[in-house]
């Protein structure tokens, strides 16, 4: 996640201090989203970061594709995954695509930032694999070099619409999730670009709703700091009306403690409106990330466990809501 830049230079001064069912399920899958962010948090190099990605990757039976890019200091590479179509039935036209930055800045180890939503990522994609979708076919992407300026999504992004460019991808999907600084706390953040990703919001989070149940906890809003969905909402904009670019669904996820999460819009309406940030005034998610207390053990595996469930319900929500809108009509259902 990029820090508003006024408030990075604060933060540079400021870094003190599946089978089973039920429970568990979830202690397993806490162990499992535990054992990921510290692989991910304990390389000291990017390599290592990327090495860890690509060795649970194939631990899932997922083959792990590099895509490099050229940056304007040095090369990137950002790291892809397909999960494979089911042996019977051809493979959903629909792409669902997961994303998270697997950089870090110097400080700390990057765990919250974003060691948490790479291991998110990887959970989802395994789930996916287990019972897949029946509209999507899924992508897991973690990018590079999203803390120099989003340049790894940038770099996708302009590759997914020029197919002889190198690195290139399939192309751009239907639906672009993005994972930032999902590590801990009761509420997610959903955040649209769109007023038309709005609607997905909502859905999204009416489909979180256990059997019966409340939807997760969740606050939907636009506002939200610059992360690597930025890159997918901004080719959408310049799309041809009509066309599949311009028809995209983005969404950019975060997990926090809701209080962290009120806080964190109210300093990004201050600091729109042109306000200056003050030690004192900083969100305590942004006097966490960028800093050398960003480490494994600012992670709570429990609570990022029960936001994976209730993503990958809202997701198949989504995906459900795909077909349904595909269908053809009935005969009760047209205007004839």
């Amino acid at each position: 996640m990029i820090v508003h830049v006024a408030a990075l230079a604060l933060l540079s001064t400021a870094a003190g201090g599946g089978g089973e069912t039920g429970e568990a399920a979830g202690a397993g899958v806490a162990r499992r989203f535990e054992r990921r962010v510290v692989a991910v948090a304990a390389a000291e190099a990017l390599d290592g970061r990327r090495d860890a990605i690509e060795n649970e990757l194939r631990a899932l039976r997922l083959e792990p594709q590099r895509r490099p890019f050229a940056g304007p200091q040095r090369e990137g590479t950002n790291l892809l995954a397909v999960v494979p179509p089911p042996a019977a039935g051809a493979a959903p036209e629909r792409t669902l695509m997961l994303g998270a930055h697997l950089d870090r800045v110097e400080a700390g180890t990057g765990a919250v930032d974003n060691a948490g939503g790479c291991a998110a990522v990887l959970e989802l994609l395994g789930r996916f694999q287990a019972r897949p979708l029946t509209h999507h076919r899924v992508v897991g992407l973690w990018f590079d070099q999203e803390e120099q300026g989003l340049l790894g999504s940038r770099a996708f992004v302009e590759a997914a619409g020029d197919p002889a460019a190198p690195g290139a991808a399939a192309g751009l999907p239907d639906l672009f999730v993005n994972f930032d600084v999902f590590a801990y706390g009761d509420t997610l953040w959903a955040h649209h670009p769109s007023e038309d990703d709005r609607t997905a919001a909502r859905n999204f989070v009416a489909g979180t709703a256990a059997a019966g149940g409340e939807p997760f906890p969740t606050v939907i809003g636009p506002l939200y700091p610059p992360s690597d969905h930025r890159p997918f909402a901004a080719v959408r904009e310049t799309a041809e009306p009509g066309s599949p670019a311009a028809e995209m669904t983005v969404l950019s996820l975060s997990l926090l403690p809701r209080e962290q999460i009120v806080e964190t819009v109210a300093f990004l309406e201050a600091m729109e409106g042109g306000g200056r940030p003050t030690r004192a005034g900083l969100p305590k998610i942004l006097a966490l990330i960028h800093t050398a207390n960003d480490t494994p053990s600012a992670v709570r595996p429990s609570e990022a466990a029960a936001a994976i469930d209730a993503v990958e319900a809202g997701l198949r929500a989504l995906d459900a809501a795909a077909g349904a809108e595909a269908a053809p009509a009935t005969d009760d259902e047209t205007n004839d």
